[in-house]
């Protein structure tokens, strides 16, 4: 199932993540940046911001790349001021945080109007059954792989009213969706561009 998963993240990653990432420009934030392997696809003349809870892979990382300016917290109470961020991106972290709901709304607050969101996530089936036993495995499957909830859809909590929700790709794994989405952040009031 993992490796199915892997293999499914990979392709997305390579795909449409990564040649996403070259076209950004400004101030950047990337949450839960891991091993650090998505901070090689940024643009040369971005200021990249990179937060990770864990201190052992910011100061290993910190190594690797001089550049980038590390901060160690949650993506439930960003370090940032409002709207600091052109870009904010989030790569298989929203099914792991203590809260997706505070967390989505810490990047819509730290987001800069006209800004993009970069998500790729594993998300909820949108088959019924499936998604049935999302639900039923999501707790034993978070305490054994990192608090990895398998029954989350982050789209779902995307406020229609401040994001512009661009899906554009979605492939189907065992249990669920890998799921590569761009979502603006609306300049002014409800329905502007």
């Amino acid at each position: 199932m993992l490796k199915h998963l892997k293999k499914k993240v990979l392709y997305m990653k390579h795909n449409y993540f990564y040649p996403a990432l070259l076209e950004l420009k400004g101030k950047i934030l990337e949450i839960g940046f891991g091993e650090g392997e998505s901070l090689n696809h940024y643009p040369s003349n971005c200021e990249i911001f990179a937060l990770e809870k864990s201190d052992k892979k910011i100061q290993q990382n910190n190594i690797k790349y001089p550049n980038v300016k590390f901060f160690g917290g949650k993506a439930e109470s960003l370090p940032f001021e409002n709207d600091f961020f052109e870009s904010v991106v989030v790569s298989l972290v929203l099914c792991s945080v203590e809260s997706i709901e505070i967390a989505i709304k810490e990047i819509e607050r730290v987001l800069k109007p006209g800004g993009k969101f970069i998500l790729l996530e594993h998300a909820k089936s949108n088959n019924r059954i499936i998604g049935k036993l999302e639900d039923i495995f999501s707790k034993p499957h978070a305490w054994l792989f990192k608090s990895c909830h398998l029954s989350r859809d982050p789209l779902l909590l995307i406020n229609k009213e401040t994001f512009e929700l661009s899906i554009k790709e979605e492939v189907p794994y065992i249990l669920g969706r890998v799921v590569f989405a761009i979502i603006q952040k609306r300049r002014g009031g409800e329905g502007s561009d």
